[in-house]
């Protein structure tokens, strides 16, 4: 017999990482095979950080040629202002810089998921923070562990957060999360009065019209692979198997 839950794409990775441990009792999923899921975590996270380096550098020549301003490009020493079409063109290459940057992004997190797992099926059967044992082999951000008011992730801490760090931390916390949602804003925006400009210069011919189409489709689907992976969706599975996927789906949900 079948039953239907509803699991984000994030949330149905990570517990199928659990079903797939349980049916291979660790004759797989070994320290060898974490050892190249970290070095393969490693790679996705150099390949995030060059993409995501380029994507700021052409949202910033697509700030600048869109107000008009001149700018020298580097290592070819020419001015923007002798490039036809140049709004046109960082248009396009900053709107499938975006594309890029959220697929590596995504890459990245999943990898970042497995290595998490590795850590938290460890400590699992102990009082340690499974972060710990993140932080041990690769790159973790304690900044925002620090300010968490909850600080063990699965588990009680040993120092209970007052109502005052509760409101610094949530505030913090919040700002962040708005800084991290202003930075895809401005790419729309730019684009926007990119097309705009684009349009009351050259209108709706048919090669524009393609160009406008291309630049649509790429920023939606950029937009879509950035929330997908939070979005809720009803899948089906077995029943023998439904205590287990109802408590997995609960725990990470709290995550």
């Amino acid at each position: 017999m079948e039953f239907k839950i509803r699991l984000t794409p994030i949330t149905r990775f990570s517990m199928v990482l659990d079903i797939e441990n349980r049916v291979d009792s660790g004759r797989v999923f070994d320290e060898d095979m974490r050892a190249n899921f970290i070095e393969r975590r490693a790679v996705a996270e150099a390949r995030r950080d060059k993409v995501f380096g380029t994507l700021i550098l052409l949202e910033a020549g697509l700030a600048f040629v869109v107000t008009g301003s001149n700018i020298v490009i580097p290592y070819f020493n020419i001015e923007t202002s002798k490039i036809p079409s140049v709004v046109e063109i960082f248009t396009v290459l900053a709107s499938l810089s975006l594309f890029f940057a959220i697929s590596s992004f995504n890459n990245y997190m999943i990898y970042d998921q497995i290595v998490g797992w590795f850590a938290r099926n460890k400590a699992k059967d102990t009082l340690v923070d499974p972060d710990f044992l993140i932080a041990s082999s690769t790159q973790y951000d304690f900044f925002e562990k620090m300010l968490r008011k909850q600080f063990h992730i699965s588990g009680a801490d040993f120092f209970v957060s007052g109502s005052n760090f509760k409101i610094v931390s949530n505030v913090t916390m919040l700002l962040c999360l708005v800084l991290f949602l202003l930075f895809p804003l401005m790419h729309f925006v730019l684009v926007a009065y990119s097309l705009s400009i684009t349009f009351s210069v050259h209108g709706l011919s048919f090669g524009y019209a393609c160009y406008y189409s291309i630049i649509a489709l790429t920023n939606a689907l950029a937009f879509v692979l950035a929330v997908l992976p939070w979005i809720e969706f009803e899948f089906t599975t077995n029943t023998d198997i439904r205590p287990t996927l109802e408590s997995r789906a609960s725990k990470f949900r709290g995550q």
